[in-house]
């Protein structure tokens, strides 16, 4: 029992005592009911507080995983300029060597004409008597032309495609450095979030100082995630499967990501009645989160306890959920099949360490994961 509810007791107690004696003043009277209004007042001002601190949780931890998106994103993107630029450097050397072999076969044609030019070409002509032989040197002087024009031209258009190439890798260079920037100062806003996060665990941590306020925090936890599963259900959003259904890959389905079950299914929590309704798999943070099976994204929000929660609907009553992701790739609606990416581990919702909280349900009602999941 809370200390605020018992004082309450006390208070009221005593106010029963005095009033059955017949001996209470008003002015003792008035004092106890002032700082019965003032516990109220207080218990009012800490829940108004505990909101507060969790509606920041919320917010601090979904910037967080807006910023790992963006950067992924970056990341992605920086691998892209990085690949063009390479390529075009490839491109450049490619052109570069054609510009040579263009150079050097004009070279050995301008010699040909300059050592022929010493007989003048009209004098060949008329000094030939064959008209078989004119004939085949007419032909000979308008190949040896044409293939010297032809290969002027290809050299100007190598070196036009030279010039094209050093210009776009310019373009791509100022992107590169401005996708460079733009991730440090996405890493700046992220470690500055971050901290801030640490501040908000910090406050709340301070404020939940016994172990009985820890188990009610738990148990409100707990009724905030029945009763996002309830109004889930209620909304009849269905999952049409095709191929096998969820139940018939019972004891094949793969676990969502690598690591170590530090918190089996239906564990007792606290020493009291509540127990677990899914697994904690501890992994580092940032670690994939996969898909187990084809089913349609019906929640990806941030939930009290859960941190940033993704839950799939998988059909025939089955749902799959996973909490406390860093960030969360998928959408609600979307469609999604086994080995897909849709979130990353992370310890949102308030905790300290990464692991990822991973559940079944069966209309509504947890099921053990170990006994649907592969061995580990």
């Amino acid at each position: 029992m809370k200390r605020t509810d018992i004082f309450l007791i006390l208070c009221l107690i005593s106010i029963s005592a005095w009033a059955s004696t017949g001996q209470t003043h008003p002015s003792v009277l008035k004092q106890i009911l002032n700082k019965i209004e003032n516990v109220k007042s207080d218990i009012v001002q800490a829940a108004s507080k505990k909101s507060h601190l969790q509606s920041s949780l919320k917010q601090t931890e979904t910037s967080l995983a807006e910023l790992e998106h963006q950067m992924d994103q970056t990341r992605h993107s920086l691998k892209a300029q990085q690949k063009i630029l390479s390529d075009l450097q490839q491109k450049t050397k490619q052109n570069q060597h054609h510009l040579d072999t263009e150079r050097e076969a004009l070279t050995v044609q301008l010699r040909a004409a300059y050592i022929s030019g010493r007989q003048p070409y009209l004098k060949l002509l008329l000094n030939e008597e064959d008209p078989n032989k004119l004939g085949r040197m007419l032909i000979y002087y308008r190949y040896i032309n044409k293939d010297r024009i032809d290969l002027i031209n290809t050299l100007l258009n190598t070196l036009q495609q030279i010039e094209q190439t050093q210009e776009q890798i310019e373009v791509h260079t100022n992107a590169l450095h401005d996708l460079e920037n733009q991730q440090i100062e996405q890493e700046k806003k992220l470690n500055k979030t971050t901290h801030t996060r640490q501040q908000v665990i910090s406050q709340i941590d301070a404020s939940i100082q016994t172990k009985k306020q820890k188990l009610d925090q738990l148990i409100q936890n707990k009724e905030n995630l029945e009763a996002t599963i309830k109004k889930l259900n209620e909304s009849k959003i269905y999952f049409q499967t095709e191929g096998k259904s969820f139940l018939q890959l019972r004891g094949h389905l793969p676990w969502p990501t690598r690591g170590n079950i530090i918190e089996p299914f239906g564990q007792t929590i606290a020493n009291s009645q509540l127990k677990t309704d899914g697994v904690l798999i501890q992994t580092p943070n940032g670690q994939a989160v996969y898909a187990l099976a084809s089913g349609k994204v019906i929640f990806a929000h941030w939930v009290t306890g859960y941190g940033l929660l993704l839950i799939i609907d998988h059909g025939n009553g089955y749902m799959t959920l996973f909490g406390r992701n860093t960030a969360l790739y998928k959408n609600v609606g979307d469609i999604v099949h086994a080995g897909d990416l849709i979130a990353t581990v992370g310890n949102s919702g308030g905790y300290a360490t990464a692991s990822l909280y991973f559940a079944i349900r069966y209309n509504g009602k947890p099921i053990n994961p170990s006994n649907w999941c592969r061995k580990m």
